[in-house]
């Protein structure tokens, strides 16, 4: 509730292997999948339980409050995490996340892809978004959403460790900008294109069948190894995958445009380090592939060659 610590961010999708995680082994946000990309009981208790060893581990204790949705069941196993769930049918009164962090974080992310937008059609191409490509703007945009944006959410909502409570950021900040023009030029109000997906169902009580299509889903995943696909890849073409000589030319591309920009000093350290930590990653495989000679192997040498001469 101070916003001094948030949690990663945690994809559902519908698709346990998108055809787009191929060769990915490092993805930008926590992710699973189920047949409807709902919270379910069991992703949220093994999503939970993850936390509680986290926190247990640190030594520390927490309280966790949650509302009282179907997927949201009582825990009594765990070391360093208290449930406080909250009444029935308050979620949108006393709901922290519901005062305004969702809708911030939304505000964030739907920039991002009128950015995206943007780009394609300047330079007259087709935006295709897959999963992963969902993913990376969206860790992005929980990053900008600020301490002061949650601890008013949580004050709002009536946890109250201050009286007066600095002003919730604006969403048109310097570094989160997009020129007026933009926003402007689209078909609807922008905040009601941030809003457009809100009263999507998120969860549900789970039927029989959506049970047993969990549990077979699981079974399947767990059996068969071949990559899953998803309609919104089908059309996505693989990407060859990148050498290292391919990124560190590309972070030796990116520190050049930085260096040409002024007050980014701190920035160029990150692609530094990168094509450091890759060009030692690489030597470091190649130094254990590399068999170590045996002095046998030389006298066995000495011996062929003295066969052949006789």
């Amino acid at each position: 509730m101070t916003g001094t610590e948030k949690l990663p961010l945690f994809i559902i999708g519908k698709s346990a292997k998108p055809r787009c995680f191929k060769n990915v082994h490092s993805l930008p946000t926590e992710y699973t999948a189920n047949k409807k990309a709902w919270m379910t009981v069991d992703i949220f208790t093994k999503w939970l339980h993850q936390i509680d060893r986290k926190f247990a581990r640190q030594h520390r204790r927490i309280a966790m409050v949650i509302d009282n949705c179907p997927a949201h069941p009582q825990i009594k196993d765990l070391k360093a995490t208290k449930l406080i769930f909250l009444p029935p049918n308050t979620t949108s009164k006393t709901q922290p996340m519901d005062q305004g962090v969702i809708q911030n974080l939304k505000v964030h992310y739907r920039k991002r892809l009128i950015l995206r937008h943007i780009k394609a059609i300047d330079r007259h191409q087709e935006l295709q978004i897959s999963v992963l490509d969902a993913m990376k703007p969206l860790a992005v945009s929980w990053r900008c959403v600020t301490e002061t944006t949650i601890k008013n959410c949580f004050h709002h909502a009536g946890f109250k460790i201050y009286d007066n409570p600095a002003p919730i950021d604006s969403d048109d900040d310097d570094e989160d900008d997009i020129p007026l023009a933009h926003l402007l030029s689209l078909p609807v109000p922008f905040d009601q294109y941030a809003s457009v997906d809100s009263d999507v169902p998120t969860n549900a009580t789970m039927t029989d069948d959506d049970i047993v299509d969990e549990i077979m889903q699981r079974k399947s995943n767990n059996a068969d190894d071949q990559d899953d696909t998803e309609t919104v890849d089908d059309d996505v073409p693989e990407l060859p995958l990148p050498t290292t000589d391919m990124a560190t030319d590309a972070c030796a591309l990116l520190i050049r445009v930085l260096e040409t920009r002024p007050n980014k000093s701190a920035q160029i350290q990150t692609p530094l380090r990168i094509s450091d930590d890759l060009i030692r990653e690489d030597l470091r495989a190649q130094t254990n592939t590399r068999t170590q000679s045996k002095i046998s192997d030389y006298f066995s040498d000495f011996a062929c060659q003295r066969n052949s001469e006789h």
